[in-house]
């Protein structure tokens, strides 16, 4: 490993690798290309060994994907690898349900590392099934997540995808300590490293009257400490915690205190405020200052004067890495976190207070319940304490408990107890999503294929050839097929399952089949007539996978809001209310917890994209700004796919670029005159800067690079004014260079005759097309797609005529079978394109999109005149 390399890994990680990581390359072979897995306590180092293989097979020029289960876990892991090793030229991309501005690249194998969410890999191999074929190296972040309820499915269909590859690449598994792994060591056909141990002693024990009972993580030597305890308060186990947090954050140990709901870290940390006076994160307060007005500002700004904290989903992304990095910094001293959120945060502390307890929804009784948490849990929490960074002496793990009878059961349990066996949870998963990901990336086209290859899972070694029969697993895999081909993704024919059109955008977007085909069939009987924002919230607010988008909604709020009655009032507002959706709606007299919650979304996105004040929000759902965020990024992802299945269902360009805008416009929350200075994606600028700038007739790019800095910190303020002056400026070309480049007047004389530059210039040797001056690469199918339209500019080229010069195919036309084969290449081929706008050229993303016209059913033209297009042979 060269030495530029190494001196990052000294600044950033330290001097010496700590055992683990020693025994990963001198014992393990982790530089070798043999397949590994990784099972060591939290803190232990076992991440540096994914970054280290990670950066060892990109500098080899392998291919690496780092798969990570949760989003905030690839945001801060890009963000990572981007500031270390992008100065030596290592290219990092990222992908999840928020980030597709490099899916082209990753489908292109433009990149080094990718960073990406396991559902998200599913659908990229869908469009791309080769990707497996050119990875060198796949690391697997959080492996123990195989044996969790959600996750654990779409992980397992993947490592199978990738364990029965041709290509097999070499996989490097990183999992917290979970129970017997021959048999996960057996399956991946790989090397097991087990560490026990941790660089920082780890006291874990039970506090109980006063008195911290512990065991020690490393020597295993038994021993106590003398705590607070509040003896008129002894029922009082809340009040128990609060003061020893108190105490000990008084003399300066940080603590994280992991609480089983949002509600509880609220309150925690407000009760903890009332207790004890902590110096104040001043630097903290300051910088939230700047920060959008929402109610968590509002009481977080209270808490940091005291040094305190709390950290969950209701938050804001900016607001959450705003606690994040004070916390790491030591300015917040007591921290209050959800478990939920355990995994995804890297922020270690002295002291770490755990709840025995946590929610859990059941599906069995349709409502949420408690139960206790599982060992692997306690583990992965207990881990965050004594990390080498921060402590050279010890950490700190802690229960609390009122009895000595349940102190003793839960030492027993979490700290002298076994680890859960590792029990894989494909068997328990509706399999119809990943039986339509299967055919559509050309794995199985057959009920047989399907059976062997589910057989080749975790679950059909572990459970279907071991406890189930087998002729039960095949009703349940023709229950799917079955299911598929009802909703219209996949089509048999003389015992071939065959993908539709359909069936790919819902494979390749993550859709489940049912939400797609409720999309294709509403898209149907729309595409006639005008449609609105607010019926198209309502469609995707009633599709099978906004059942999994969470909202809080109380039991009194279900019973009085009218969230129904909303929805309808707002459709006869429209004059849309004799629409299907609506009467469909109208219907509906017995509003249920499930059906109150569709309309709760449908309504507070709504309200989002039309820039109702986010505290109005707040307070009208009764609800956080991070849940809305979190709502509107969900809704994005299902608006993104409903745009691609109206294009299959054949609306016009204007139709699907409507469905397009509504897409941003619930990532940022704006209202359509803003649409086209959201498109320039400027980091930093929110909804309440572009707003201000479209209310001050600065709409669009061209306008916002003729803007002074005066003018823009005349409408946003000295601050806000230059930075934006700034990053617009980063990519525009200054007045200065401009005229520069400008030939002084009179010194040329201009040439009447002479034929005019072609806007549009295709060099087919080359692979590359030019578009008023600015150049991009293409793949050989696209380039060949442009290319024959080009030759015929203005004029129609037919589906057929597409078909039999690019693929060789005749009689494809109106054949579901090869219909997604031109549609992707033509959304490949515009993603391309859409490279060009921007960078201060005067190009917009709206004209280059316009370049590709679509007369539905029939076929495709380019829409310039001929003397502006030129192709070079």
């Amino acid at each position: 490993i060269e030495k530029q390399i190494v001196d990052i890994w000294k600044r950033h990680i330290g001097e010496m690798l700590l055992p683990v990581q020693e025994k990963a390359i001198q014992q393990y072979g982790l530089f070798e290309s043999r397949n590994l897995i990784v099972f060591s306590p939290t803190s232990s180092g076992k991440t540096f060994i994914g970054e280290m293989a990670a950066i060892k097979a990109a500098r080899k020029k392998l291919k690496v994907f780092y798969l990570v289960p949760q989003k905030s876990l690839a945001e801060e892991k890009f963000v990572e690898f981007s500031e270390r090793y992008g100065e030596v030229g290592i290219r990092v991309v990222i992908s999840n349900r928020d980030h597709r501005e490099f899916d082209e690249l990753i489908q292109r194998g433009d990149f080094d590392i990718a960073i990406v969410v396991y559902e998200k890999m599913q659908g990229l191999l869908v469009n791309t099934p080769s990707l497996l074929t050119s990875a060198g190296l796949i690391v697997v972040d959080e492996l123990q997540m195989i044996t969790d309820e959600f996750r654990g499915p779409v992980l397992e269909v993947l490592l199978t995808r990738i364990v029965t590859s041709d290509a097999s690449p070499q996989i490097l598994g990183l999992s917290a300590v979970l129970g017997k792994t021959d048999r996960l060591e057996k399956w991946l056909k790989a090397r097991v490293l087990v560490e026990a141990q941790r660089p920082v002693e780890l006291r874990k024990g039970i506090l109980c009257q006063g008195v911290f009972n512990y065991r020690e993580h490393n020597s295993g030597a038994a021993g106590s400490e003398d705590m607070v305890w509040d003896d008129n308060n002894s029922k009082n186990a809340d009040l128990q915690l609060l003061l020893n947090i108190a105490h000990l954050a008084q003399r300066g140990e940080q603590c994280m205190v992991f609480m089983r709901d949002r509600n509880s870290t609220v309150f925690a940390a407000r009760s903890l405020s009332d207790l004890v006076s902590l110096p104040s994160a001043t630097e903290a307060i300051e910088e939230l200052a700047d920060m959008e007005d929402t109610y968590a500002r509002e009481i977080l700004t209270e808490l940091l004067t005291q040094g305190i904290a709390f950290h969950n989903s209701d938050l804001t992304w900016a607001e959450r890495r705003l606690i994040e990095k004070h916390f790491r910094a030591g300015t917040i001293k007591a921290l209050f976190s959800t478990s939920t959120l355990a995994m995804g945060m890297n922020l270690p502390a002295k002291n770490v207070f755990v709840d025995s307890q946590k929610w859990k929804y059941s599906s069995k009784f349709r409502r949420w319940v408690t139960e206790d948490i599982t060992r692997s849990e306690y583990e992965n929490m207990s881990g965050r304490a004594g990390r080498l960074s921060l402590a050279s002496d010890f950490g700190r793990s802690i229960m609390v408990s009122l009895g000595d009878y349940p102190a003793k059961a839960m030492a027993r349990h979490y700290i002298e107890g076994s680890f859960e066996d590792i029990t894989p949870t494909l068997a328990n998963a509706p399999l119809e999503s990943h039986v339509v990901n299967l055919i559509a990336s050309g794995l199985c086209a057959t009920r047989e294929e399907l059976y062997h290859f589910l057989l080749g899972s975790f679950t059909g070694h572990e459970v279907w050839r071991q406890k189930q029969t087998l002729d039960q697993f095949r009703k349940d895999v023709d229950q799917a097929v079955d299911i598929c081909i009802s909703c219209s993704t996949v089509v048999e024919h003389e015992g071939q399952l065959v993908i539709t059109e359909l069936g790919r955008t819902c494979a390749s977007q993550c859709l489940h089949p049912k939400t797609a085909f409720a999309f294709f069939r509403w898209a149907q009987s729309a595409k006639d007539r005008f449609s609105t924002e607010f019926e198209m919230l309502v469609i995707a607010a009633r599709s099978h996978d906004a059942n999994d988008i969470y909202v809080t909604m109380s039991t009194e709020e279900n019973r009085r809001a009218g969230y129904r009655d909303q929805v309808l009032n707002r459709a006869r507002g429209g004059d849309i209310a004799q629409w299907a959706v609506f009467q469909a709606v109208a219907k509906e007299t017995h509003c249920i917890y499930e059906v109150n919650k569709r309309y709760k979304l449908a309504l507070m996105m709504d309200d989002w994209i039309e820039e109702l004040p986010i505290k109005k929000i707040e307070q009208g759902y009764r609800v956080w700004g991070g849940a809305v965020r979190r709502v509107a990024e969900e809704f994005d992802w299902l608006i993104h796919g409903m745009a691609l299945v109206c294009e299959i269902a054949g609306w016009n360009e204007k139709q699907v670029d409507q469905v397009h805008d509504l897409s941003l416009r619930l990532t940022q929350g704006i209202r359509n005159d803003a649409v086209e200075l959201a498109r320039m994606n400027l980091r930093g600028v929110g909804r309440a800067v572009l707003r201000k700038l479209v209310d001050s007739k600065l709409c669009d790019q061209s306008a916002l690079e003729e803007s002074s800095e005066a003018r823009l910190s005349e409408i946003l303020g000295p601050k806000t004014g230059k930075k934006l002056f700034d990053l617009v400026r980063e990519g525009a070309p200054t007045a200065m260079h401009q005229e520069e480049e400008t030939a002084p007047v009179g010194l040329v004389e201009p040439n009447f005759e002479a034929d005019p530059m072609p806007s549009l210039i295709l060099d087919i040797k080359q692979h590359r097309v030019s578009y008023k001056g600015a150049m991009v690469d293409l793949q050989p199918t696209p380039l060949k797609f442009i290319a024959l339209l080009a030759k015929k500019p203005g004029k129609i080229v037919t589906k057929q005529e597409i078909y039999n010069s690019i693929w060789g195919l005749n009689d494809a036309a109106d054949n579901p079978i090869y219909d997604h084969q031109i549609t992707d290449t033509r959304h490949t081929l515009v993603r391309a394109l859409e490279r060009l706008a921007g960078n201060g050229n005067g190009i917009r993303s709206q004209e280059v999109r316009g370049l590709i016209k679509t007369k539905p059913r029939v076929g495709y033209w380019l829409d310039l005149p001929g003397d502006q297009v030129c192709v070079h042979e």
